[in-house]
Formats: structure tokens, sequence, C-alpha cells
């Protein structure tokens, strides 16, 4: 009974989601406010679903704020982006003067790994369906690996707060993300709108970047020329021309699992 539920819950899931894709914005049209009963924990149950659907990231999102702070949603159903997202991090960026420029624009990236922490998620392989039972026991694996390895957030010229702070902190900062039993990946931040240099007394709008594996610390990314040779059946190295194929296929493939993807939007606090 348990496993017709999960299947059923998979299908829904699914459908719900190539339902959003087809009416979806690439940019959130609108500020909201956000849902009363959140819980930063990387579920987005309590959201109802997604305002856009950017497909330069290939990812969900909203952005929502109540009268204290500044919430993002983001969504990555596709394995290779939910693992880039983990892996690389998320970086969310406010520029307060609404100019669509780095310098002074404050923020986070989440997750941020210790050098030689980082902790690896196989991606779905094209093709590949698993069982529903199968979905839920690499949903757990996937999650407890986050809840082991996931400790630091990186901040971005906030005053007052360190470059490096933990996940669970005092500074007005949360964030949290989660797998789910398609091995899609949600993260949910929560920033006060203070340390953004905000205010809901400002109906001023300001501009915001969301950035998959970003450049700067920690960047998660595979060195580019990469070196190989195979082996011929007799046991001998192929030559570079016999090897030239299979490394330009690796590397198109490492393009896109270390790709950095960004995106520029707008936005006005919702009172």
């Amino acid at each position: 009974m348990k496993i017709k539920k999960i299947a059923v819950m998979l299908m829904v899931t699914s459908f719900c989601y190539n339902l959003q894709a087809q009416k979806l914005p690439g940019l959130q049209q609108a500020g909201m406010r956000a849902p009363a009963n959140i819980i930063i924990d990387g579920k987005a149950i309590e959201w109802g679903g997604f305002k856009a659907l950017n497909t330069a990231t290939d990812t969900y999102y909203t952005i929502a704020n109540d009268d204290k702070k500044l919430y993002l949603v983001i969504h990555a159903d596709q394995s290779t982006v939910a693992n880039r997202a983990v892996i690389g991090g998320i970086r969310l960026l406010v520029q307060p003067n609404g100019s669509k420029s780095m310098q002074g624009a404050k923020g986070i990236k989440f997750p941020y790994f210790e050098k030689g922490s980082r902790v690896v998620f196989p991606v779905k392989k094209i093709g590949e369906v698993n069982t529903p039972a199968e979905g839920d026991s690499i949903m757990k694996v996937y999650n407890q690996r986050i809840a082991s390895s996931v400790k630091w957030i990186y901040t971005k010229d906030i005053v007052g707060v360190d470059s490096v702070i933990a996940v669970y902190n005092d500074k007005g900062i949360q964030a949290a993300g989660a797998f789910d039993q398609t091995r899609g990946y949600t993260c949910e931040i929560a920033i006060d709108l203070d340390l953004l240099g905000i205010s809901l007394a400002d109906s001023k709008k300001f501009a915001y970047n969301i950035t998959i594996n970003p450049a700067g610390p920690n960047k998660f990314s595979m060195p580019p020329g990469i070196s190989f040779r195979g082996m011929n059946s007799d046991g001998s190295i192929m030559s570079e021309a016999q090897s030239a194929p299979f490394i330009s296929t690796m590397e198109k493939q490492n393009n896109v699992t270390y790709a950095t993807t960004d995106f520029w939007g707008e936005y006005t606090l919702a009172k």
C-alpha cells in the first residue's frame, strides 16, 4: 500500500511540474507575500507551486517576502542541474540600488563546503527509471549525506556578518536543501531584509541575481584540457587520434555537469 501511495505521489508531482512548465514565465512577474507557515527545510510543500521556470538555469523558483525577511525557494528537477546546485552551491545576491551589477551586491551562497569535504551525488542516467521504493531509498541516502556534510553558508558584503557562517546561526540567515524521490533538489533561503539593505518602507525595485555553481570561493568545476589515453584490445595505449572522440564527449559532458549559469531579475517587496 505504501509503495502505491508513493507511486501516485510521484506521478502527481511529475504531472504538476509538467503542467507548470507549460505556463510559467522565465522570470517572476510580481512580488508576493510569503506563506505564514514557512519552514526552511528544503521542501516546497507550503509554497503551493512556483512562480517562474528560468530556462537559463533550468530551475523553478519563487521569491517572496514578509515584514522581516526575503525568501527564495528554488527547485531543479533535472539530475545534472540538481547535482551542480548542491555541490557547487546556489547564490542569491540582492542589489539594493536596482542595477544589475555584482559590485556592492549582498547575499549568500549555499551550501559552502570546506576544502576536501565535498560530497558526491551520482547523476541520474538518461532513461533511468527507479521504482518508488528505489526513489525513496535514494532520497534518504542523499539527504543523509547533506545532513552530515553541509555545515556552512558563504556570505557576501553583509555588514556585521562573517564571510563564512554555520548553517545554524543567529545572524538572521537561514538555508536548507533536500532531494525528493525523483532526485530533484529544492533549496530554501531566508535572509533578514535589513541585512540586504532593503526595507518594507521603501517601495523601490531592487535587482537580484541567482547563480548555480557560482565563480568565487570553492567553485565546483573540472579543469580544462582533460588528458586521457585509453587502451586498445591488444593492451597498447591508444593514440591521440584514437582517444580524441572519447575525450571530446567527456569534455562536453563536463561542460554541462560543471557549468555556471545565472540570471538577473527585479523585485518589489509586497506589503
